[in-house]
This record gives C-alpha cells, structure tokens and sequence, in this order.
C-alpha cells in the first residue's frame, strides 16, 4: 500500500480526531507479472462525491472506541474480512464514508499470474465463507451481486438443472462475457479461473467449516 501524503490531513480535524468514525477514499489497483513489470490499473468502486456505503474495503480509518465495539474483525475469514467489518457497522449504524478522493495505491502481483493463481483462488473459500455467515443480512448483497454474480448464478444454474437441462447455457454465457471484459489476450486463464473460483464459493458455503482461531489484541 502506497499512501498519499495529503489524506491524513483530509481525514483529521485540528485536534487530531477523525472527522467521522469510519472512513475511508478511493484506491487504485495497479497489477504486474511476479517480476513487477506493470501490467494494468484499475481504480476500485470510483465516485464523484462523498457517500455513506455498508461495506469497507482494502483501507479504512477508524476510532478505536468504534472497533473495541463491534469486536474488530472476525479472524476465522481469511477473505473478506473488511467487508465483513463493515457489514456489522452497518448493522450498528455506522457506515464507512467513502470520500471521493484517491487516498491509496495498492502494488501488487496480479491475481492471475501462475505464482499466485491456485493459492488466489484456495481463498475463496473464505469468501464463501462470508457469504454463508451474512447470507441474510440486506447489506450483503449490493456489494455481492456486483463482485460475485457469477457465482449466485451458477447456484441458480445448478438448482435450475432439476427443471430442465438447458439452465447451465445462462451461466455459461455470462461466464464468456465475463471473461472476455478482461480482454481476449488472457481469456482462457481469466475463464478457468472464474469457473474454478464460483464452484469453490458454492461448494465453501456449504461444506467448509474451518477452525477457531484463538487471538488476543493488546494494548499499545
């Protein structure tokens, strides 16, 4: 994470206190191969102006007091575990303010690249994870029908295959559109692993149930 040099003071009032309890800015993703020669940038959910959401992503300030509150995050996910945070704020409340400015520059190796694709896609399990634990609260699916639609389709597919045979042929038509939004140079790559990943995420919520972590916060 690169951050900018300027949101500290935009997030601050004079005193040093946060102008609002949860908050956070824009971030732009920037991928390269695993020798970091750059490959792309995408700015994540952009906006034109300041705006209450359910949901943290990636970067987020916020008070103490708040995150003694809600209990921090939930160590069993090792996947979403932002969202998550946001989600029980929201339910208290709270929402993330979202300031329309880019606050943050996220490096990283892309996540189709073969040094990171098999251990990219093994934590979706986490994702699915979250889903089941948040499956019905309203402020899930906003953000999970634009980041995971494809999964939720495939169940439907799936549960569609005991009407007639022909439900698979939506899922994989959108599966296609998908994949080539991202360009015919990786296709197949950018296909496999999207299929891969929405099994996973259908197969986690029903069947993956990992250990309790044990993990004590201290006092600094």
């Amino acid at each position: 994470m690169e951050l900018q040099s300027d949101f500290i003071p935009m997030f601050q009032k004079k005193d040093g206190t946060l102008i609002y309890p949860f908050i956070s800015g824009m971030i732009s993703h920037s991928y390269y191969d695993k020798n970091w020669n750059f490959r792309n940038t995408k700015i994540s959910s952009p906006i034109t102006d300041n705006t209450l959401v359910p949901n943290a992503s990636g970067f987020f300030l916020i008070t103490k007091s708040l995150w003694d509150d809600v209990g921090g995050m939930d160590i069993k996910l090792n996947n979403n575990e932002d969202a998550d945070l946001g989600i029980r704020m929201a339910q208290k409340g709270i929402f993330l303010l979202r300031i329309a400015k880019l606050c943050v520059f996220h490096h990283t190796i892309s996540y189709i690249d073969n040094t990171r694709f098999w251990s990219t896609i093994k934590r979706y399990r986490y994702v699915g994870l979250y889903a089941r634990k948040q499956l019905f609260c309203k402020y899930y699916w906003g953000e999970t029908l634009r980041m995971n639609y494809s999964s939720w389709l495939l169940a439907v597919s799936l549960i569609g295959l005991l009407i007639t045979s022909y439900s698979y042929l939506l899922y994989m038509t959108v599966l296609v559109l998908r994949s080539l939004s991202y360009g015919v140079k990786h296709f197949h790559k950018i296909f496999f692993f999207i299929l891969l990943r929405d099994i996973l995420f259908i197969g986690s919520i029903l069947f993956f149930f990992p250990k309790n972590n044990h993990f004590e916060y201290k006092k600094v």
